[in-house]
């Protein structure tokens, strides 16, 4: 599973008009920064109900998704699954998990790794975190319209749902509804390929995120 950033190219062109607007509907660094650590603190302290929504919006309103590159941390990972070094790619999921809690590839690494090393019960705790974060992005939408769109904070986020649901993404297309920025993903049955799907996810916090990122961003901290 991979969780590739795929950007269309309209999103680039509207990036400077959302940048202005961005900055009302993103929690303050610091508040996010402080609802992070303490949901993190809850999931090290082994509860296991917490808050994975607002864990997830605090990691990317906090700023976390600018400080390390963590598409090239996740190819390292899957790189060394693929070559069977589990104990390596053990090491870089945890690193992952470690600079982002909410970070899907981590603990979907970590599981398999796990797993692969005969260490189940660890195994397990990742699968269980997944399904979580699966289920904070759905909540109680259908994902068949904007109304009931399902919440993400990265595109990342939006193609594990997908893999989580068994689905191939098709085709992926950017649209607003009342001012509101949607992906509507186009999607076929992974065991069934004849069976498409289309369902709506709401993208417009990472849209804020990634227009907050860009330089020359004024409201941007040193």
């Amino acid at each position: 599973m991979r969780g590739n950033l795929r950007i269309v190219p309209l999103l680039i062109a509207v990036l400077v008009s959302l940048a202005a607007t961005s900055q009302a509907q993103m929690q303050p660094a610091e508040s996010a920064k402080a609802t992070y650590a303490r949901i993190v603190a809850q999931i090290q302290a082994g509860q296991t109900d917490v808050d994975w929504k607002a864990l997830r919006l605090a990691s990317v309103q906090g700023g976390l998704s600018r400080d390390v590159d963590e598409h090239t941390a996740g190819a390292k990972m899957w790189a060394a699954l693929n070559s069977k070094n589990y104990e390596e790619a053990l090491k870089l999921a945890n690193q992952l998990i470690a600079y982002n809690m909410a970070n899907t590839e981590g603990h979907y690494g970590a599981m398999i790794a796990y797993g692969q090393t005969g260490r189940q019960a660890q195994s397990e705790a990742e699968k269980a975190k997944l399904a979580a974060i699966a289920q904070s992005i759905r909540g109680s939408n259908s994902g068949a319209s904007a109304e009931s769109a399902w919440f993400t904070v990265s595109v990342g986020e939006e193609y594990f749902l997908l893999h989580i649901l068994g689905m191939a993404p098709k085709q992926q297309a950017l649209t607003y509804v009342n001012g509101r920025a949607y992906d509507v993903m186009t999607v076929t049955d992974r065991s069934d390929p004849g069976h498409q799907y289309t369902y709506w996810f709401d993208t417009q916090t990472a849209m804020d995120a990634l227009a907050k990122s860009m330089p020359g961003d004024k409201n941007e901290s040193p």
